[in-house]
């Protein structure tokens, strides 16, 4: 329902891509790799590998039982 590939075209395009590995939800925005926290409802702290990043919040946007889109921030990133 999440996993999957999302696209951000506000200026530059980024990429963020969210994948199972065991039991937990990792991610990778712009090559940084990060592990998702759940916090409730459809919204995940994503928290980076790398000491020193600040974490940052996503919010799945579902439609039909399946994510179109994540919200990071204020950007919307639509499913590829």
């Amino acid at each position: 329902m999440l996993r999957g590939r999302y696209i951000g075209h506000e200026g530059v395009p980024c990429v963020v891509s969210i994948r199972c590995e065991g039991e937990s939800l990792q991610g990778e925005r712009d090559g940084e790799a990060f592990s998702l926290v759940y916090c409730g409802g459809t919204r995940f702290l994503a928290q980076f590998d790398a000491p020193g990043k600040t974490p940052f919040r996503l919010e799945f946007l579902i439609r039909n039982g399946r994510a179109w889109g994540v919200r990071c921030g204020t950007r919307v990133f639509a499913r590829d």
